[in-house]
């Protein structure tokens, strides 16, 4: 079975909506014979954002909804190792999820690193991967953009790790994130100030480090 997909088609879509095209190519089979689509995992790591926290507990937020838009084509079983409060850092060294997780989708790892028990997974699933998206970050920044070079750092260490255990035909998505700092646009000229600064953090600063970090490890970016 080989699986093909379009990177370009991923991304479109988990910024749209979180909506997926992913094309599944099965053996020959006989004209009489139905075609059963072959379910395909979808593995998630990073924080809070991708554990579904702000959506609610045990929703799985976002990664949940892709699993929901896609299914009309084609099956993926959502495996979420998204951690609340998780950093770049925390994924790599931290042993467990002491933060909010997905419990409804994820599995538990109280002795492994997130980024250890993904691609534990992935590695006894092989051939069985057909999607995985990381979102990670925004908790290292603490709010300086002196922060931003040693997480693009990390996201590139995480990204080869990931692209090693997948393989090369796997699409792997990292994303950003939505800007909460807008909201502070209504809150007076102060507050306009901070808005527009940070729409300007994320696309000279934010977005094109970790564009890069990603892309080291042939991971495609989207920015939220």
């Amino acid at each position: 079975m080989k699986l093909r997909t379009k990177l370009s088609d991923w991304a479109a879509i988990v910024v749209a909506s979180m909506m997926i095209s992913v094309v599944v190519l099965a053996p020959p089979s006989f004209a009489s014979a139905p075609k059963k689509p072959i379910s395909m995992f979808y593995v998630s790591l990073g924080d809070s954002y991708a554990a579904g926290v702000e959506a609610g507990p045990g929703t799985g937020g976002y990664t949940t909804r892709v699993v929901t838009d896609v299914a009309p084509k084609h099956k993926l079983i959502l495996r979420n190792f998204a951690c609340g409060g998780a950093t770049t850092t925390t994924m790599m060294s931290v042993i467990g999820c002491s933060g909010p997780f997905d419990s409804h989708h994820g599995l538990p790892y109280p002795n492994m690193t997130q980024l250890a028990a993904a691609i534990s997974f992935i590695d006894a699933h092989r051939g069985r991967i057909g999607l995985i998206t990381v979102t990670i970050g925004v908790n290292d920044l603490g709010g300086t953009a002196d922060n931003v070079p040693p997480i693009a750092t990390k996201i590139a260490s995480i990204s080869a790790q990931l692209r090693a255990a997948a393989g090369r035909s796997v699409p792997i998505i990292g994303l950003t994130y939505p800007d909460a700092d807008l909201a502070d646009w209504l809150s007076g000229p102060s507050g306009v100030t901070i808005a527009e600064e940070s729409v300007t953090a994320f696309q000279q600063v934010v977005n094109p480090d970790w564009k890069a970090a990603y892309a080291t490890a042939n991971v495609t970016f989207v920015d939220i």
